[in-house]
């Protein structure tokens, strides 16, 4: 009976947060798979043309300069001021390798619902906002 005592008094310590809650199911609002592509593409074609090298000529391995994970992290941080748009999240130059790993951090961003997301028309601004929390994760 005192394992039960010692286990009890563990759980009751840990606060709300610490307890591992399944991914909460999420609304994208105004968005479709589609506008999502769609913006997709539209920031893709804003980054200048790598010239193709010719194919005779070994290609370097480049090591990347992004992650999702430090990417996730910056999104964070960022919506802690407030929404965000994707543009502006990856700045006026980007590579297609940032613009890539930044959409790859949104949508698992979106998945673990940490953001949602809105557009407002089809080739429009992605807005990142910060989840709003569910009342049942603080026991309200």
């Amino acid at each position: 009976m005192q394992g039960f005592e010692k286990a009890a008094a563990l759980m009751y310590e840990k606060l709300p947060e610490e307890y591992p809650l399944p991914p909460p199911s999420f609304e994208i609002s105004g968005l479709t798979l589609s506008g999502l592509i769609s913006a997709f593409a539209a920031v893709m074609a804003r980054t200048p043309k790598e010239e193709e090298p010719p194919a005779d000529i070994a290609r370097q391995i480049m090591r990347e300069e992004h992650s999702v994970p430090d990417c996730m992290l910056r999104i964070g941080k960022l919506l802690k001021q407030g929404s965000i748009g994707f543009s502006a999240l990856i700045g006026e130059r980007p590579s297609k390798e940032e613009i890539v790993t930044y959409f790859l951090a949104l949508l698992e961003l979106l998945r673990l619902g940490r953001i949602s997301i809105t557009q407002d028309e089809a080739y429009g601004e992605i807005v990142l906002h910060p989840a709003k929390r569910r009342k049942q994760e603080h026991g309200d």
